[in-house]
């Protein structure tokens, strides 16, 4: 029996991947969680978040291309469903690699639930365009009643 593929696609600075994943169960949803391939194995957390802007930003001027884009671009080509959870945690940068992944959806012409914590107009354009809750709760019980579309 196959299973509702979902994109989790959002800011790694909170638990809400394994909110939605405890709450859906695996029974009727397959997860694709990009926190995955950016955890320590060990810590079970998050292995670029400790590092500073200053260390990201060196990070990446010496990386000639992205490791990741390639592998998220094909699991939203998979993905039935698109997850996102744009959260605020400035000062640091806002969503910027969900920003893409939206655009990747939007393009691909997939269903996406949406979760704005952003309180900026430029953010606020999106839940024009997708399903849109105001709470990670009202979008996780809409993701439920798409279990039927497996």
């Amino acid at each position: 029996m196959s299973k509702v593929r979902v994109y989790l696609s959002g800011g790694f600075h909170t638990n809400w991947q394994n909110q939605v994943m405890k709450a859906c169960g695996d029974e009727e949803f397959l997860f694709l969680n990009p926190l995955q391939k950016e955890t320590n194995k060990k810590t079970k957390t998050w292995k670029n978040l400790p590092l500073t802007e200053t260390e990201k930003e060196k990070r990446s001027q010496n990386m000639r291309q992205s490791p990741w884009w390639q592998q998220d671009r094909r699991a939203i080509e998979k993905a039935d469903i698109i997850f996102c959870y744009l959260e605020d945690y400035r000062p640091e940068l806002l969503g910027t690699g969900a920003i893409f992944e939206l655009g990747i959806a939007y393009s691909l012409g997939k269903m996406v639930i949406l979760i704005n914590n952003i309180k900026h107009r430029y953010y606020r354009e999106f839940e024009r365009i997708f399903i849109s809750f105001k709470t990670l709760e009202k979008g996780i019980e809409h993701l439920k009643k798409c279990s039927w579309l497996k």
